[in-house]
């Protein structure tokens, strides 16, 4: 039952986190921003959104997350096992799950994915992301 349920959340998780491409053609809509998706960003932002759910949800979850699923090592992998990064990370999802908009509800159930998907997808976490990608890379220059 335990991988039905993590089957159904991944499956939500991967989908919304797709952007929907137009080969060929120029962005029409001019209120569609465009995030930054490299290799780097992807694995920052990833991270941020699994700890942001982890702070919001109840410590079962985490330990049932970190159990059937290896997103995580994988993200610290990418990141380069960077401990302020990931360290950053942890901050933002903790400092975003105090934000009243993280405890949305409707008919007394949170609405956790939606708002953890928002903040991985925000303006807000993609010019963070930018400041600290600059910032870790000109380091190792």
């Amino acid at each position: 039952m335990k991988a039905v349920y993590f089957s159904l959340l991944y499956s939500i998780i991967f989908f919304s986190c797709n952007h929907t491409h137009v080969l060929g053609k120029q962005n029409i809509d001019s209120s569609v921003i465009k995030l930054h998706e490299g290799q780097w960003y992807y694995n920052f932002k990833n991270e941020v959104f699994i700890r942001c759910l982890k702070k919001i949800y109840p410590k079962i979850f985490s330990e049932l997350i970190d159990s059937l699923d290896a997103s995580t090592a994988a993200n610290t992998d990418q990141l380069g096992f960077n401990r302020e990064v990931l360290n950053l990370a942890d901050s933002l999802a903790a400092n975003f799950a105090k934000r009243p908009e993280a405890s949305w509800k409707i008919e007394r159930a949170k609405v956790t994915l939606n708002v953890c998907i928002s903040y991985r997808n925000s303006i807000e976490l993609d010019s963070i992301a930018v400041f600290f990608y600059d910032k870790f890379h000109l380091v190792e220059k």
